[in-house]
């Protein structure tokens, strides 16, 4: 689960790069506009288009390696000074957070990424005419061009490879690839095509005619804003819904349902004595499961082949966690029906004590899949040299934080009885000074019999979960700032765009207020659809989620979908009022000329 989270913090670096990829590119794009008289100037003196893209081309390329020296050499100057700050909330050591390979990655991401990125709108640059690229100081946006889509290609491959990267896991990487993807990639188009129809709606009332006008002519700007506005909000929607499951899988749990202590290495012979000793404790075993330690030889009669111990560079965490798997030993255990926390998903469950035939055998579910294994395959298991034959017939899923002795397999009874074994066993919930007494007088007695405390094990894996937690709120609201700068970026530049549609507007009668009523329609418009449309991706992507990596730990919390969607909401409108308020103030005579009084 670490191992997860850690790889989920990756992801969300990785959605702080998609949210400034957005910036960047929709900044660039004006830049190049702005700049439709140089280009005719150099095409005039005898640039061809494909010197003009190589110029460009360049140009960017130094300012993103630029950029992103600046911002590596500041990242490792203040790595020190945060470093000793993070130790006093984390547990574990910081220090091993300054990893060079870090920023050999940001610097793959300055030299690389950014000219990727920006592609698409330098390479109609090779074909360039004076009057054939863009149109300039009209107002009017570029086109959205279909048969230009496979210039963005490069750009979402490299994202896919540093999807790959951060996540360890072509499942999860892929996964959250796609997701980001299909908001770019798919539903920008379709946000660009549905806003161009806004127009089409002729409210009586002026300021909604006008910000509706708006809101659908800017299509660019507004199709920006809208994909912005979903994956931030979609992130910082997303991880305090996934906190939310974990915390009430483990905090909600009634306290008299957890074992106080888990006891292992009990020897057969001395299981009667350490229950008559936990009933004179006044105190009982809430579980006792034996445990047989055994491999698997062959699966449907074909050997079954242990992976490669090496690691590998390119190994996802699905593969890693399949090549440990079965290159370990196995911990097999039987059992008459299903323990607490345990539910069979597919297959049945055992018909009874074993009497013939091939012994029934039980899998936990992400085991078996890890394992490739899957219901009716036979396995042959070696006990202590002894063949024993298996046949799986159900797949169960496990509640581990039942701190219950569980196993991934499952004989049914009767068949593993005489085998060298141990158990395992559990104490039901006591106060603090019985269990430390019953632990003194548990090494007392039974020297060989190990005690684990589950009760303060709940309590590290809680603080350390809530430390994760925290790990993961701070990356969710950096990268939400990174999106608000794009959105305020994006907004401010537009709204400085349209400063002579708006004064022009004023020499018409229509009044200031009016003109603020119809901006913050138009970005209210923005903010409520962006984070609607986002706060419904987020339950599906949380319950996504949940299923593939908590075995479906998952519960809703409207307050943490319903809270940012009107924070957004409400963040659009002082942001659309900061940026607009300059332009409003300004007196319609300005673009008249200095002769008008």
């Amino acid at each position: 689960m670490v191992n997860y989270l850690n790889d989920f913090l990756g992801l969300v670096s990785l959605v702080a790069i998609f949210l400034s990829s957005l910036g960047l590119f929709y900044l660039y794009s004006n830049f190049l506009s702005s700049k439709q008289k140089d280009m005719d100037i150099l095409h005039c003196i005898g640039l061809k288009g494909r010197q003009i893209f190589k110029l460009y081309y360049f140009h960017i390329f130094i300012l993103g390696a630029i950029g992103i020296v600046l911002s590596s050499l500041i990242a490792l100057s203040l790595f020190p000074i945060l470093g000793k700050q993070l130790e006093s909330v984390f547990t574990f050591s910081p220090s091993s957070w300054l990893n060079f390979q870090g920023v050999g990655l940001a610097l793959l991401i300055g030299f690389i990424g950014t000219p990727l990125l920006v592609f698409p709108l330098l390479y109609p640059l090779i074909n360039y005419r004076p009057d054939g690229l863009f149109q300039s100081d009209s107002g009017k946006e570029n086109k959205f061009q279909i048969k230009r889509v496979w210039t963005f290609l490069p750009f979402f491959v490299f994202c896919y490879l540093l999807s790959l990267y951060f996540s360890n896991s072509i499942l999860i990487g892929t996964g959250f690839f796609l997701i980001f993807f299909l908001i770019s990639g798919i539903l920008y188009p379709l946000f660009y095509y549905l806003v161009g129809k806004a127009e089409v709606l002729e409210p009586k009332t002026l300021y909604i005619s006008l910000g509706l006008k708006y809101f659908s002519r800017f299509k660019k700007m507004s199709s920006l804003i809208l994909v912005s506005l979903l994956m931030g909000s979609l992130l910082v929607m997303l991880i305090p819904q996934l906190e939310h499951g974990l915390q009430g899988e483990l905090s909600t749990k009634d306290k008299k349902d957890l074992p106080s202590l888990f006891l292992f290495d009990i020897q057969p012979e001395q299981v009667d004595e350490v229950k008559e000793f936990l009933a004179e404790n006044k105190t009982s075993m809430l579980s006792l499961s034996p445990m047989i330690r055994g491999r698997i030889k062959k699966v449907n009669n074909k050997e079954f082949q242990k992976e490669d111990e090496q690691n590998n560079f390119m190994e996802s965490r699905e593969d890693e966690r399949a090549r440990r798997f079965r290159s370990r030993g196995i911990n097999v255990s039987y059992r008459d029906g299903l323990g607490r926390g345990e539910k069979i998903i597919a297959g049945k469950d055992f018909s009874g004590d074993y009497k013939e035939g091939i012994p029934e055998v039980s899998l936990e579910k992400r085991y078996a899949k890890r394992m490739g294994l899957k219901i009716g395959d036979e396995i042959e298991f070696e006990f202590f040299s002894m063949p024993v034959q298996g046949k799986v017939i159900s797949l169960r899923a496990v509640q581990w934080t039942t701190f219950l002795p569980n196993f991934f397999i499952q004989f049914q009874p009767g068949v593993l009885e005489d085998a060298p074994k141990i158990f395992l066993g559990a104490v039901p919930s006591l106060e603090d000074g019985e269990r430390i007494e019953l632990q003194e007088k548990l090494f007392n007695k039974f020297p060989n019999i190990s005690v684990i405390d589950i009760s303060q094990l709940v309590e590290k894996i809680t603080g350390f979960l809530g430390q994760m937690g925290l790990a993961l709120k701070a990356m969710a609201m950096m990268t939400f700032l990174a999106g608000i700068m794009v959105l305020f970026s994006i907004t401010q530049h537009q709204l400085k765009k349209r400063q002579k549609d708006i004064l022009h507007l004023k020499i018409l009668g229509i009044p200031s207020r009016t003109l603020q009523k119809m901006i913050f329609l138009e970005f209210s418009l923005l903010g409520f659809i962006g984070s609607s449309i986002g706060a419904v991706l987020c339950l599906i992507a949380s319950f996504i989620v949940s299923n593939t990596l908590f075995d479906g730990i998952w519960e809703l919390d409207w307050l943490r979908i319903a809270g940012p969607v009107i924070l957004i909401t409400a963040l659009c409108l002082f942001l659309s009022y900061t940026a607009s308020r300059s332009v409003l103030k300004q007196r319609p005579e300005a673009i008249l000329g200095d002769g008008i009084s």
